[in-house]
């Protein structure tokens, strides 16, 4: 009876850690391995999911900055505009405008510069970084065997895994600036027609010397042909 009541209060405290590692996890919203058979578990924890998404959403929404140029910037936004939110469209429009700096998803942006800016336009634009890259490092001690190998390993989790085929499949590229590379010229059909009738041309006059050959390569054998005479064989 004793080893049935611990082991009855051992999964008892098992179900309560699980439930508070469940609860802590959506809260932080990650993800849960557990399987639920009864609806009440199933509406239970929808219903904690949707708890977690509305914290976050006004959680969000009590951010403010304290810089001074940035609250400078908005209340002069203000007084020029009556709000402060734009499409991304109307953003890109003001952009175009000049002197006007638009806050927004980079990678979205980036779709519409690659459609709808010239060259020109994007070697002009400039990108404020707001959050600087921090360089990362491995935590393994001096000298450790096993360091070039985790160093390979992160670059191939980094080039080949689901990081990077997400990156390809849902981002887009930053728009490159054409003064920067080397851009081949554009060639249409009218600046290469001198070209073309050269090529033609050189083509008949080949097709020409090549029957002209053939021609007299039947020709000239014949006409040089020794036929005996009549009198040279009167004399045999």
């Amino acid at each position: 009876m004793c080893c049935i009541l611990h082991l009855d209060r051992l999964e008892g405290q098992d179900r309560e850690n699980g439930i508070l590692v469940l609860v802590l996890g959506i809260l932080c919203q990650q993800g849960f391995i557990e399987t639920f058979h009864s609806y009440a578990s199933r509406i239970t924890v929808f219903a904690m999911i949707l708890f977690s998404m509305l914290v976050y959403q006004f959680y969000l929404t009590y951010i403010a900055t304290d810089d001074e140029h940035l609250l400078a910037l908005v209340q002069k936004q203000l007084t020029q505009a009556d709000t402060l939110y734009y499409d991304m469209a109307e953003g890109l429009e003001l952009i175009l405008g000049g002197r006007v700096a638009f806050l927004c998803d980079a990678h979205r942006a980036y779709q519409m510069m690659q459609t709808h800016f010239t060259d020109e336009q994007r070697c002009a634009l400039q990108e404020v970084v707001l959050v600087s890259k921090k360089s990362t490092h491995l935590a393994l001690a001096k000298d450790n065997p096993l360091r070039e190998l985790f160093r390979v390993t992160v670059h191939r989790i980094a080039g080949n895994g689901v990081m990077q085929y997400e990156r390809n499949r849902c981002y887009a590229d930053k728009p490159r600036c054409a003064e920067n590379e080397v851009k081949m010229p554009e060639v249409n059909l009218d600046q290469v027609s001198s070209v073309m009738v050269l090529l033609l041309g050189a083509i008949a006059g080949s097709i020409a010397v090549l029957l002209l050959e053939l021609t007299v390569s039947r020709v000239w054998p014949r006409r040089h042909r020794v036929v005996p005479s009549r009198g040279m064989n009167r004399k045999l």
